[in-house]
């Protein structure tokens, strides 16, 4: 027991008679330990998991305002999806199937006719397929006035379907009836629709059709 008291004695006495600057610095020192000591165990995880959090939060913002912008458009993406979806049915009643391509040639050579042009030639030639359509080519070769030639272009111009007008030549012009008659020779082009089983196949004919009325 006495030398216990001794202690506590030694103990107080060094305390008391240790100058109040370095009581200070031991007691920040203390300080300071604990303060470090509650950093490392408590708040640092703490402020870990506040990070982690945070970036899950920023993370699921990020998602739902994609998520909310897709929604906002869905209706948008909608009206684009049909109206892309129409346009294209559209486009397809300019283009022939199979079966409508003599239609077509007959009403070809009609339209020729009427336009007042005598016709030499009219002779259908091999398709070119090309992805979900294919080229047909018509060689045509008339005799006429200049002015009846642009009538049948015109008229051309105007049918449903697309024929496209090309590779034009005049030659061997004529004065008959106190006008000038031209020899034309072009191509005239319309395009076929394909079916989804016929695409990257070669269109199969008959053979080209041949109209000669030389």
């Amino acid at each position: 027991m006495q030398f216990k008291n001794f202690d506590k004695e030694k103990i107080f006495e060094l305390v008391v008679s240790t100058p109040w600057q370095k009581k200070l610095l031991v007691l920040a020192g203390v300080v300071v330990a604990i303060a470090v000591l509650f950093y490392f165990l408590l708040i640092s995880p703490t402020l870990k998991e506040i990070n982690k959090l945070k970036n899950q939060i920023r993370t699921l913002e990020t998602t739902y305002a994609e998520k909310q912008g897709i929604a906002n458009n869905l209706a948008s993406f909608r009206r684009e999806v049909e109206k892309l979806n129409q346009d294209l049915k559209d486009a397809l009643t300019l283009l022939p199937n199979s079966a409508e391509i003599p239609e077509l040639l007959s009403r070809l050579s009609d339209v020729l006719e009427k336009s007042g042009l005598k016709m030499e030639v009219f002779e259908l030639g091999g398709e070119s397929p090309a992805g979900f359509y294919a080229r047909v080519p018509i060689k045509i070769e008339v005799t006429g006035s200049f002015h009846e030639i642009l009538v049948f272009f015109d008229k051309v111009a105007k049918l449903p379907r697309i024929i496209n007008i090309s590779d034009i030549t005049f030659k061997d012009p004529t004065f008959k009836n106190q006008k000038m008659i031209l020899k034309a020779e072009f191509l005239a082009t319309t395009f076929r629709f394909i079916e989804g089983q016929q695409q990257g196949q070669a269109a199969q004919g008959t053979g080209p059709v041949i109209i000669n009325k030389k």
